[in-house]
């Protein structure tokens, strides 16, 4: 996994399989968070870690991708960060900001095993390749994990997106969630367009609304209906409307805070999706004029 110095690609790293969850609540079905032990939950409550010791500095590139992950299984999201690329952006955010977006954060060790599957490193002068499964999905493969030496201590990240992070700061983490945001919200746009077309080729060329769509068995198998309860915390709002025939529809789907979890509003019917940043509001294109015969 290569991410040189583009803001967006940096950026992307939060949805890749580094941080398997990123900024979305797309855990599958099957996929069970890890609570931490009681003696943990004891003597470390959530985000107490300023008045803890401060955890041995790992040695080793596989040491740190190990501690990095574990950290992040546990929900302790500084000490974690604090072993990557990422610490100066989430120490720069304030006390309200990090509340914001910690459940998002906690979010990312949903997936990551009790026990890191880690198979050999690569060391190159102050580069390294660390190789290991990092998820609890059946038959996940292994994973190529990039670890810079950076002020003669190992993160994890490249030093390409580091400089990123520190020249974006705080504003990195909530680009980044509007980027994930957005890419999940087309995808579950064009889920819902392969349900309706499923389903109205199957009753006559009439569309349904999400009620009975949802319902629908093709909708089932689609995993439509587990898309949309993340609508929530994709911070989207969708709305469809079925003509009154029933042989068109169109969906709108806007951010429920613009500029924090989302920019783009989007317009689907039959015909595609369309997108704009409209401030928040919905996106109603005019419709396209007729060619004259």
């Amino acid at each position: 996994m290569q991410f040189r110095s583009n803001p967006r690609a940096a950026r992307a790293l939060l949805s890749s399989a580094l941080f398997i969850f990123a900024f979305t609540n797309c855990a599958s079905p099957q996929t069970k968070p890890t609570a931490p032990s009681s003696a943990q939950t004891a003597t470390q409550p959530a985000q107490s870690q300023a008045t803890q010791p401060t955890p041995a500095r790992p040695q080793t590139p596989s040491e740190t991708v190990r501690a990095f992950y574990t950290a992040l299984r546990e929900r302790r999201v500084r000490d974690a960060f604090a072993l990557s690329i990422y610490k100066s952006a989430i120490d720069s955010l304030t006390s309200e900001e990090f509340e914001e977006l910690r459940p998002e954060f906690e979010k990312l060790g949903d997936a990551v095993p009790p026990q890191l599957g880690i198979y050999g490193e690569q060391i190159s002068g102050e580069r390294a390749t660390v190789f290991a499964v990092i998820s609890t999905e059946p038959n996940a493969k292994q994973e190529a994990i990039e670890v810079s030496r950076i002020d003669n201590a190992w993160v994890v990240g490249s030093r390409e997106d580091y400089d990123t992070v520190r020249r974006e700061g705080k504003a990195f983490f909530f680009k980044a969630r509007i980027d994930v945001h957005q890419d999940e919200m087309r995808k579950v746009l064009v889920k819902l367009a392969n349900a309706e077309a499923i389903y109205a080729a199957q009753h006559a060329g009439r569309y349904a609304d999400l009620a009975p769509l949802t319902q629908s068995e093709s909708s089932m198998r689609l995993g439509l209906r587990e898309d949309l309860d993340t609508l929530t915390t994709l911070g989207y709002h969708l709305a469809l409307a079925v003509g009154g025939d029933g042989k068109s529809y169109k969906a709108n789907a806007e951010p429920t805070r613009y500029g924090r979890t989302g920019r783009i509003s989007f317009y689907m019917d039959a015909a595609g999706i369309q997108e704009k940043d409209n401030n928040g509001k919905p996106f109603n294109p005019p419709p396209a004029k007729k060619k004259k015969s």
